[in-house]
């Protein structure tokens, strides 16, 4: 992302699917919606219990991995 930044607020629900759904100025939406939402170049940070993922938006159905790290401890 190019001179901008903005933060989500993703959370998972125990829905038995876990389905992600992230706060998208205050309305919770899918993540897998989300996502249709970012334009090509954008980037994503995503951290997960085990790491962080950061993926750039290449066409309208894929990312690219920029960087990926795994963490020693879990993420709270």
């Amino acid at each position: 992302m190019v001179g901008r930044e903005n933060q989500f607020e993703v959370a998972r629900v125990m829905d038995g699917i876990h389905t992600l759904h992230v706060d998208c100025a205050g309305r919770r939406v899918e993540f897998s919606e989300f996502i249709k939402l970012l334009s090509i170049g954008d980037r994503i940070r995503v951290f997960c219990d085990d790491g962080v993922v950061v993926a750039e938006k290449i066409s309208e159905t894929r990312f690219k991995l920029i960087h990926a790290e795994a963490t020693a401890e879990l993420v709270h």
